[in-house]
């Protein structure tokens, strides 16, 4: 006897493309979906790096909330990623490089205010933005948010 399936419950689980401690997607379907949701025009990508968590008692609940205010802080048309264990991702389409800054500014500033909060000593945030055009790779673009963590 074999299974029936109706077409529309053949979509992925979401354990498959999201993170389940974030909700977040994951790496993977970030990478797969980066040139669908890239907007025409000036287009930005943010990458947020936390470090030293190996130092905090509890750094899931960290991991969750950094994510939990980054989802407070953007727009329902950028497209977040758990990117590794301690680092993030956003896709923040059609946004010239002022916006973008000032959209790290504001989660950083929300971040440190929460890393104060909780006592989190010893802990880092690094903050990377890039901004280009649509044709740009995303190697490229992930590369030059990610050298701008070393420079912020």
């Amino acid at each position: 006897m074999s299974a029936q399936f109706k077409s529309d419950n053949l979509s992925p689980a979401p354990h498959l493309y999201k993170d389940t401690l974030t909700g977040f997607y994951n790496k993977g379907f970030f990478e797969a979906e980066y040139g669908s949701r890239y907007g025409s025009g000036e287009n930005s990508m943010m990458l947020v790096s936390c470090g030293n968590l190996d130092k905090i008692d509890d750094p899931e609940l960290v991991i969750a909330q950094v994510a939990n205010l980054i989802k407070a802080n953007i727009r329902t048309t950028d497209f977040p990623c758990r990117w590794s264990t301690s680092q993030f991702v956003v896709l923040l389409p059609r946004t010239q490089e002022k916006e973008s800054e000032a959209a790290g500014k504001l989660i950083a500033m929300r971040i440190i205010n929460m890393s104060m909060q909780l006592d989190l000593l010893g802990s880092s945030l690094s903050i990377g933005i890039a901004c280009a055009a649509k044709d740009v790779k995303f190697e490229e673009m992930f590369g030059r948010a990610n050298w701008a963590t070393y420079t912020a």
